[in-house]
């Protein structure tokens, strides 16, 4: 039995070693004097490979928990028609919005990805772009949900 567990294991461990893992990320901000108006370029590092995204509005945050990164697609001054969540292997799924993000992250077992916008409607979703709630709330307000029986807390802070 433990000749099994054991032979498991290592393919498990040999068929996982072989995915590209980001290892770090770097953003690189520039914006139109006297503006509000600003750009990234995002360059994700892997065990393997270096990626490079232009024109991306942030804010970024890393899932170590689904290997990817979140690009929130903005903020209330200036917004993309989409948040990103970009993979290891550089591919990138859409997530549309269509208005300015009040906040926006991850919940704190990092496996969902969460947007507020200014309307103000909290949005959750999985790592693969699917919507999993979407409700209305209150800015100044802390607000509790739940996923799968977890149960997540956030804060809706008033628009900046």
């Amino acid at each position: 039995m433990h000749k099994y567990l054991l032979l498991l294991a290592l393919l498990y461990f040999n068929v996982h070693a072989a995915d590209e893992v980001i290892a770090s990320f770097d953003e690189k901000r520039t914006c139109v004097p006297e503006t509000d108006d600003c750009q990234s370029t995002l360059t994700i590092s892997t065990n393997r490979n270096v990626y490079v995204f232009e024109n991306l509005l942030g804010s970024f945050h890393h899932s170590t928990t689904n290997n990817q990164i979140f690009d929130c697609g903005g903020d209330t001054l200036s917004y993309a028609p989409n948040a990103n969540l970009i993979n290891a292997n550089g591919s990138m799924l859409r997530i549309a919005h269509n208005n300015g993000i009040a906040e926006c992250g991850l919940t704190p077992d990092q496996r969902y990805y969460f947007i507020i916008d200014e309307t103000p409607v909290l949005s959750v979703y999985d790592n693969t772009a699917r919507l999993l709630l979407s409700k209305p709330v209150s800015f100044q307000s802390t607000v509790k949900y739940k996923i799968n029986n977890l149960v997540y807390e956030v804060w809706v802070p008033g628009i900046p």
